[in-house]
């Protein structure tokens, strides 16, 4: 028969303190007698009846790691985007759409106008000349956005 070790020196020979080997007792994972554990039996009842997932020590250092790793990761990336940006290489997604909203909303207002400038400009154009240009004006404009109609009312 092995030599039975108090609780303090089996928390020692597994490495844990003295809590987790109350605990383990408490929930039956491992068993004394007089006061005393079989270390032998206990380790291998330990291994058997201890959740992995639960067990702590080593399996956190390297999630630890692993979750500073991605952190750092993300840091040097959005320091490297304040760079680019600093740098001129970047522009504003927001601003860059705006801008280009203004843009097409400008040229279409002026596409549009031509019809009512021609007939001013060119009195002589008849007025189905007029509707006919103010169509194809339409047209173009509304295949330039894929057939949308509705944008140009």
């Amino acid at each position: 028969m092995p030599k039975l070790l108090s609780l303090r020196a089996y928390a020692k020979h597994r490495g844990v303190t003295l809590k987790a080997v109350q605990e383990a007792i408490e929930y039956g994972r491992i068993q004394k007698m007089n006061g005393k554990i079989d270390p032998i039996a206990a380790d291998k009842e330990w291994q058997e009846k201890t959740n992995p997932a639960m067990a702590r020590g080593k399996t956190d250092i390297p999630e630890y790691h692993r979750s500073r790793a991605i952190r750092e990761a993300y840091e040097a990336q959005l320091a490297k985007l304040e760079y680019e940006e600093k740098a001129g290489k970047l522009i504003n997604a927001e601003e860059t759409r705006l801008a280009w909203l203004k843009i097409i909303t400008t040229t279409k207002t002026k596409l549009l106008a031509i019809p009512s400038k021609a007939r001013a400009s060119l009195p002589h154009l008849a007025l189905g000349d007029i509707a006919t240009l103010e169509e194809l004006i339409r047209e173009t404009l509304e295949e330039l956005v894929g057939g949308a109609p509705n944008d140009f009312n």
